[in-house]
């Protein structure tokens, strides 16, 4: 390398790996000069406007490929967008991880490699609703991550529904995040081979009896923070749960919940981790309604986390002296908030 060249190389003999660092370098363009056995490339970070269909056409060896804010620019009007060439990575048929969040990009990149396993777009600016063929040939994807595209801070003005089977060709994807997108539905067509799924901080008022229906794999749930202030919303609806017999833990916080229907837990034989944190569970702390029966279909569950204020603190110590009794084995975690009573 010449002493002009802007980026740090390492090679690894044992590993058979060769790096290539070129994060935070100020870069305007990919820089000339990256050889042909590089197998990890990051560029993000950097001032990068366009990558051109020739860019990396000759890193045939390339395995990951980081470009993370790799258009790192501020506007007036807030980011400026990276453009991508319809082929730019056409060539690098060795790909496993790509890395593209931060970049306001609008769409998924075309023609795309079928090694890719790892898909990153967080923070862009992905019409989620327009994604329909965006993954047919990207059958070894694994973990897509999708989240932060449109919400409050990244707002696109408009609530967002999903295509049915959009993700349906990503036949071995485990790990989908799709959180903080305005969401109004839980995506229907999901593939059956997902085992971790975030779905929170959306807009999706109703969790519907055949919304999970396919997804007997799921070990990971989070759709927390879909509905902090619906405090009429039927959610979720009764048996919504059944078919996640696999489930290990499910994340209902910040839901508007004012009861737990047992019919929810009662297929959860495998669930380990409940979270219940930033609901309306008051007459669950009182003991009014049917919470414990709820509870004890969690025959394995080790952790349950609530989330309560000062003045329901002689509630939860009611609530808790009853289900200790039949759930000796559960862990139940209550955070108490006394910022009320200090303020009074």
């Amino acid at each position: 390398m010449t002493r002009q060249f802007p980026c740090d190389v390492i090679s690894n003999n044992a590993s058979n790996t060769v790096k290539f660092d070129c994060k935070g370098r100020h870069l305007e363009e990919v820089p000339k000069g990256i050889t042909t056995n590089a197998t990890d490339l990051d560029l993000s970070e950097n001032v990068i406007r366009s990558i051109k269909a020739d860019s990396l056409s000759h890193l045939l060896n390339l395995a990951h490929l980081n470009l993370n804010w790799a258009n790192n620019t501020k506007t007036d009007y807030g980011c400026r967008a990276l453009k991508i060439a319809e082929n730019a990575f056409k060539n690098l048929t060795k790909l496993k991880q790509l890395r593209l969040s931060g970049n306001c990009l609008t769409e998924i990149p075309r023609n795309l490699p079928h090694s890719v396993e790892r898909l990153e777009l967080n923070i862009n600016k992905v019409s989620m609703d327009k994604l329909n063929n965006s993954f047919i040939g990207l059958q070894n994807m694994k973990m897509l991550l999708l989240s932060k595209n449109c919400y409050f801070r990244n707002p696109c003005g408009k609530s967002v529904a999903i295509s049915e089977n959009t993700f349906a060709p990503l036949k071995k994807l485990k790990y989908l995040d799709l959180s903080y997108n305005n969401l109004t539905h839980v995506p229907k067509g999901l593939p059956q081979s997902i085992t971790i799924l975030r779905l929170d901080s959306n807009k999706i008022e109703n969790i519907y009896k055949d919304d999970f229906q396919g997804l007997e794999n799921v070990k990971f749930l989070d759709i927390q923070g879909n509905c902090p202030r619906c405090h009429n919303a039927p959610y979720p609806y009764p048996d919504a749960f059944q078919r996640l017999k696999q489930l290990e833990t499910l994340n209902l916080g910040g839901n508007s919940l004012n009861y737990l229907d047992p019919s929810w837990f009662q297929s959860l034989t495998n669930l380990t981790q409940l979270f219940l944190e930033f609901n309306f569970l008051q007459k669950a702390v009182t003991g009014e309604d049917t919470s414990v029966k709820a509870f004890s279909y969690l025959h394995r569950c080790l952790f349950v986390l609530f989330f309560f204020t000062c003045a329901m603190v002689s509630g939860y110590q009611r609530l808790f002296s009853r289900l200790y009794i039949r759930l000796k084995n559960v862990h139940f975690f209550f955070f108490i908030s006394c910022i009320e009573a200090a303020l009074t």
